[in-house]
């Protein structure tokens, strides 16, 4: 079995420029003294700096792919499939030749997957090529009923995270595609959503207890869409 695997909106890395142990380093270097330091210092820092913008320019690209929710035409071997988030099938348009040619020199089964924006990619490309499963992690919507049929016959499950926001985005334009594993408030794998009272419920209790810890993030819906509390909960629901 062979699994395509669509990464989510990627941020900038900044752990090198808050190391220490680099500071500690560049003083070593200079024997001490504050001008040589800082120069070590800095002579170190450039590279990674050059790191940080192009994940900053990527990060950019992504926002702005996830920002174009504007509905256009989607077709799949020459025939009209419905309406799509433009910026999703503009980013799988960037890179879809080359995954193609992988597909289609594979002679076993395919596994699709993605997280985020990776996980409305991995739904596009689930129209365009049937995998044998196409599992969704935080996925935003992606296209209409139009869209959906395109998908017909396609094993697909939708995990969704009690209160993550993104699975609520963009509101109202699409639908959600696929068997929905729905992760409850207190982290346990069901298939039915709670009511939006619990979901309330969870934001409120989380948002007491973080308030005013400035190393948490108050957000539940936030904290929700991190891959680790997904892949946490479906730990736990097979263990």
């Amino acid at each position: 079995t062979a699994v395509l695997a669509f990464r989510g909106t990627e941020g900038p890395k900044l752990r090198h420029l808050t190391d220490p142990a680099r500071l500690q380093r560049a003083f070593a270097q200079s024997g001490f003294d504050w001008s040589q330091a800082a120069q070590n210092f800095m002579a170190g820092l450039r590279p990674d700096m050059q790191e940080v913008s192009a994940h900053l320019m990527t990060e950019l690209q992504d926002l702005l792919t996830d920002l174009d929710v504007v509905p256009t035409d989607w077709v799949v071997d020459g025939k009209p499939g419905g309406r799509v988030h433009r910026g999703f099938a503009q980013a799988l348009d960037r890179v879809w030749e080359p995954i193609a040619n992988q597909l289609a020199g594979l002679d076993m089964p395919v596994i699709f997957t993605g997280h985020s924006l990776g996980a409305a990619l991995a739904t596009l490309a689930a129209s365009r090529h049937a995998p044998e499963t196409l599992y969704t992690f935080g996925s935003p919507t992606v296209g209409n009923e139009g869209f959906a049929e395109t998908l017909q016959g396609t094993v697909i499950y939708r995990y969704m995270n009690c209160a993550d926001l993104v699975c609520r985005i963009p509101p109202m334009l699409y639908d959600h595609v696929g068997t929905l594993r729905y992760i409850d408030s207190g982290g346990r794998l069901t298939h039915a959503e709670e009511s939006d009272a619990d979901k309330l419920a969870a934001w409120t209790e989380h948002f007491q207890s973080t308030m005013g810890q400035w190393d948490k993030l108050w957000l539940r819906g936030l904290i929700d869409h991190a891959p680790v509390n997904y892949v946490r909960a479906i730990l736990k629901g097979q263990s």
